[in-house]
């Protein structure tokens, strides 16, 4: 007679849902729904306190253990309908259930792709546990907010992974959600711990910026019930990976940096001394840097090494990366990263299988998903180049402009009004929608940073707060001050605003000109505007 299958309600590292939790929480989702919107997909599920869920890191491993021992080491036939739906276009929708192969909601996290010296750089984490690898900057829920909204993980994560410090500018570049440069308490402790180790820099005490970037919007959606409340997001890639058992949910960062940096692993983890007492310790992964265009041609390897890293607060050549792995960093970390004698087993494996330098299943989803955007960005490129060519549209590509108007769609008539006004005036003016009407983000992206370099006045344009908190505007006006504050670029900062208070402006624009637009005439702001840009181009 043949021993029954266990299931999950058997083993001691499931729980319910709706118990009480403390740092870590993921539910068990095993029936949801795919379904395509236009480009992308929605993924939906419901959640009840009853679900089966973990409350422990370290049960990740055991669940991807027992799934795969359950199906006997076998592909689950929802894998094979996961596959099917993502070649297959003409499958609209899918409905996937299976008890025996749940998978871990919520997580969230982002892939910075970090722009230094006109060369992109994916920006990864090593890690040396389940899944071996490297990884984006993500984590798991904490709380049934973040179960609620993952989008609170994407922020959190992505702004406690790292800390880059411009040591001879004694500047501090974070992330975070209200343009404040706050750092969080994680950061803060972070911060602490690195002081320790830093012991000729006092990061403490070094100015706080907010890092200059721009998400790339994503076209996928989540909806999910809890109780009798319903949920919905969108602009992210939601990423489904068997391998390790996830649901994620992650966003793309193009990041700007001008200067000189370096980078620290912001993730603190806590263990217990013999006490009992809980003490805390900066992780200090490595974090390698791959250039992007030979990485995606790449990406079907399993062994990837960085063309430089940073570890222990340094910045190593690529050269010089099997030597530290192997002969300080796993040395280092044997009793803080291996919590257990099977960890260090399995990592032990992954090397000698030699997939100890793979990509972690959520990091090549995420990276597989960008460089389809870019080739769909591409295509389209193509396509609008092509009919402007037949319609014959003339396109402005001036260069040494001194002028650069930052607005969001909403605003693009005044803004091109403004334009208008300048050019007449014969300043040089970049104004995205007339002078880069056919580029693609990626090129987007390059105009734009030669612009705002070249560009001696920003005049930022908005007739809502929350204009100033997201997208190329706020990747504009973010980079150019950090400019100014570096004291890499001579200019000034204009602020163009209609029914704003100046007071609800992010810090950085607070302390800026404001010239409001009248509700007389447009030709009155504009005058009141050109006497300070006059004044700013004389100096």
């Amino acid at each position: 007679m043949t021993k029954p299958k266990p299931d999950l309600d058997s083993q001691p590292f499931i729980h319910r849902f709706g118990d009480s939790y403390d740092e870590f929480v993921q539910v068990l989702i095993d029936n949801f729904t795919l379904t395509r919107e236009g480009n992308g997909k929605c993924l939906e599920f419901e959640i009840n306190n009853n679900h089966h869920a973990i409350r422990d890191p370290q049960a990740r491993y055991l669940l991807n253990k027992f799934t795969k021992k359950y199906n006997q080491g076998k592909t689950s036939p929802l894998v094979d309908k996961l596959k099917k739906f993502e070649k297959d276009k003409s499958i609209l929708s899918y409905q996937f259930e299976d008890s025996h192969f749940p998978f871990r909601y919520a997580n969230g996290g982002v892939l910075p792709i970090i722009k230094i010296k006109k060369e992109d750089y994916f920006c990864l984490f090593y890690r040396a546990v389940f899944p071996v690898g490297w990884n984006i900057a993500n984590g798991a829920a904490n709380n049934i907010d973040d179960i609620r909204n993952p989008i609170n993980i994407i922020h959190r994560e992505f702004s406690e992974e790292f800390i880059i410090a411009d040591h001879k500018k004694r500047v501090l570049y974070i992330f975070d959600t209200d343009n404040e440069a706050t750092m969080s308490g994680t950061q803060e402790k972070a911060l602490e711990l690195w002081n320790k180790r830093l012991k000729k820099y006092n990061l403490k005490k070094y100015k706080r910026r907010s890092i200059p970037l721009k998400w790339i919007e994503g076209e996928d959606k989540l909806k999910l019930s809890y109780g009798n409340d319903s949920f919905s997001y969108g602009g992210f890639f939601v990423n489904i990976t068997p391998d390790d058992n996830a649901f994620e949910i992650d966003k793309i960062a193009l990041i700007n940096l001008l200067g000189s940096f370096s980078f620290y692993d912001g993730e603190v983890d806590f263990i217990k001394d013999k006490h009992g007492n809980s003490k805390g310790f900066a992780l200090d992964r490595i974090i390698g840097f791959f250039p992007v265009k030979s990485f995606l041609k790449n990406l079907e390897s399993n062994r990837f090494e960085p063309e430089f890293f940073y570890y222990t607060g340094k910045k190593w050549p690529g050269k010089e990366f099997q030597s530290i792995l192997k002969k300080d960093y796993i040395k280092r970390h044997l009793d803080v990263t291996f919590r257990t004698k099977k960890q260090q087993k399995k990592y032990l494996e992954a090397v000698k299988n030699k997939i100890d330098l793979d990509l972690c299943p959520i990091t090549r989803a995420v990276t597989e998903k960008y460089r389809e955007w870019k080739n769909a960005e591409k295509k389209s490129v193509e396509l609008r180049n092509k009919l402007i060519e037949e319609e014959d549209t003339p396109v402005q590509t001036g260069k040494d402009f001194q002028i650069f108007i930052s607005f969001k769609t909403k605003d693009q008539a005044i803004a091109e009004l403004l334009y208008n006004f300048l050019t007449k005036r014969k300043y040089k003016v970049f104004c995205s929608s007339k002078s880069i009407q056919t580029l693609g983000e990626s090129d987007y992206m390059k105009a734009i940073i030669n612009a705002l370099d070249e560009s001696k006045c920003l005049i930022v344009i908005g007739s809502d707060p929350e204009c100033f908190d997201s997208g190329w505007l706020e990747f504009e006006w973010t980079t150019f001050l950090m400019l100014l504050l570096s004291k890499d670029k001579d200019g000034a900062l204009f602020t163009l605003t209609q029914n704003i208070n100046p007071g609800d402006l992010p810090l950085g624009l607070r302390t800026r000109e404001n010239i409001p637009i009248t509700n007389n005439s447009l030709d009155v702001s504009f005058d009141n505007l050109l006497g300070y840009i006059r004044n700013a181009l004389k100096n």
